[in-house]
């Protein structure tokens, strides 16, 4: 049995790195592979939520570190004495630059197989003041240190495996694997029976859909799009704006919201556990981040049969459907985004899944997982 740590600065929330990671612990070979979790979080006693209920349910042990918020010199002792007493073949962390330290801790107690995954193409940080321009560098640090710490690495896009190790690491094909952020098919798949069901049970009857999935935070660009929807809505009343997910800035865009008049066309759904089921509810996905990775909420969106807007910050791999247009997100670009709305909203499309192209471009999560597999076995041989 081959014992891997998945490390993870958060609780584990719907957002697109916990997708991942579950996903990883559902379909891998649990014969070969156990998988356990490392959290930074200062008190378990607060972890209720239903994604680590289910993991510790399927034989998961889940350990937590206090932050780096709680003090940097405690975070790294604490991480040290983990590691002195937890003894794993792979660490694999999905903490972008900030699994740095994690990745020291283990190579001075001596792991083996050190993996760094790359889910991003940025740091998640809104830049406004010292205090955050102090942030950025020392994530800065961490980006170029986990480099040289590292063993192993692991990009869910060549352009985030370009960012977090740059083009020399990913052009190794021997130390770099490129895992895309695949999904299940069958579970996102178009049903228009389930469609029609969620539709009649939130009353949206002839309402458009517009929908997001995705963490209230500086990436995701919420302001963006709660004024793309104050356009839109000046001329169409009947735009339903459903918004999928929690996060810091959660109040901010509720608060927004309220000062535009928006209530009756922007709903707040928090965490979910049914987001293949809203995604069939929808008319349109879009995804103005400031940066991305590789969203999987846009596969999942794509998978669904949706037609996609999103941001140019995001991956042009990112479109395996060919349903999705890129657009800007400067001020001046609102209004491309309002006439794009509005295309799809006036010309009906034929919904469906498009399998063929997803299978084509490796985006069936069974598949991927053969090749990680393939992967931890290799290197650990090394």
């Amino acid at each position: 049995m081959i014992n891997i740590l998945f490390a993870y600065n958060h609780l584990l929330v719907r957002g697109g790195t916990e997708s991942v990671m579950v996903n990883i612990f559902d379909n891998i070979d649990h014969k070969k592979f156990h998988i356990d979790f490392l959290l930074l979080h200062d008190n378990q006693i607060e972890d209720t939520t239903e994604i680590s209920r289910c993991l510790k349910e399927k034989g998961s042990q889940i350990f937590y570190v206090p932050p780096i918020k709680n003090g940097y010199i405690q975070y790294k002792r604490s991480l040290n004495e983990f590691f002195q007493f937890h003894q794993y073949d792979i660490v694999h962390t999905h903490m972008n630059a900030l699994g740095a330290d994690v990745l020291k801790a283990a190579k001075k107690n001596k792991v083996p197989v050190r993996i760094a995954h790359s889910h991003n193409t940025g740091h998640q940080l809104e830049v406004k003041n010292i205090k955050d321009i102090l942030h950025y560098l020392f994530l800065e640090e961490q980006r170029f240190q986990i480099r040289h710490i590292a063993t192993n690495y692991i990009g869910c896009s060549e352009k985030a495996g370009n960012w977090l190790f740059g083009r020399k690491i990913v052009r190794n094909k021997t130390t770099y694997m490129m895992f895309k952020n695949a999904v299940n098919i069958e579970k996102y798949e178009f049903n228009p029976l389930i469609r029609e069901k969620i539709r009649k049970e939130y009353s949206f009857n002839d309402k458009f859909v517009i929908g997001h999935v995705g963490r209230f935070d500086y990436q995701k660009n919420h302001p963006f799009l709660i004024q793309v929807v104050k356009n839109l809505c000046e001329n169409n009343k009947n735009i339903i704006l459903m918004l999928v997910g929690t996060g810091n800035y959660l109040k901010k865009i509720q608060l927004m919201v309220e000062q535009l008049d928006l209530q009756q066309n922007v709903i707040f759904m928090g965490n979910r556990s049914d987001v293949p089921e809203l995604l069939q509810a929808m008319d349109l996905f879009v995804l103005p981040s400031h940066f991305e990775g590789l969203p999987v909420s846009l596969i999942e969106a794509q998978v669904s049969g949706l037609r996609c807007i999103v941001s140019d910050k995001v991956s042009s791999q990112s479109n395996i459907s060919n349903n999705v247009r890129f657009l800007g997100i400067e001020e001046k670009d609102i209004d491309k985004w309002v006439t794009l709305t509005q295309e799809v909203m006036d010309h009906s499309y034929k919904r469906e899944t498009p399998i063929f192209e997803i299978r084509k471009n490796g985006y069936d999560m069974k598949y991927n997982i053969k090749n990680l597999e393939k992967f931890y076995l290799n290197v650990l041989k090394e």
